[in-house]
């Protein structure tokens, strides 16, 4: 499974269920909203709906944003790796992820 499948499973589950996600920790779960968030940047998603979504992401799942934490280190280490993941032969197309993205992004508006 590429980075970027597993982070658009994540995503859809975040999306889909209406009480909080517990399959997980929030420490995975930053990391792979951080992939998600690492794969529209490097498909060149306008910046201000990557953060407005990444945030509405993490907040939702009840990670505290505003200040430094063991989930917003893995959350940055998940944007390292997203963006990385990309440049893979195997990496999933940018018209993917921008599909994957307006989606999400829809949702929270």
């Amino acid at each position: 499974m590429t980075s970027f499948t597993r982070a658009a499973l994540i995503l859809g589950v975040a999306l889909t269920v209406s009480a909080p996600v517990t399959a997980e920790t929030p420490e995975e779960m930053a990391f792979g909203f951080g992939q998600f968030t690492g794969s529209a940047t490097f498909c060149k998603v306008p910046k201000e709906k990557v953060q407005e979504l990444a945030s509405a992401l993490l907040v939702s799942s009840g990670i505290k944003t505003d200040g430094p934490s063991p989930a917003m280190t893995r959350f940055t280490e998940g944007v390292t790796d997203g963006i990385k993941a990309m440049s893979a032969p195997d990496a999933a197309s940018c018209t993917d992820v921008v599909t994957a993205f307006d989606a999400a992004y829809e949702k929270i508006q």
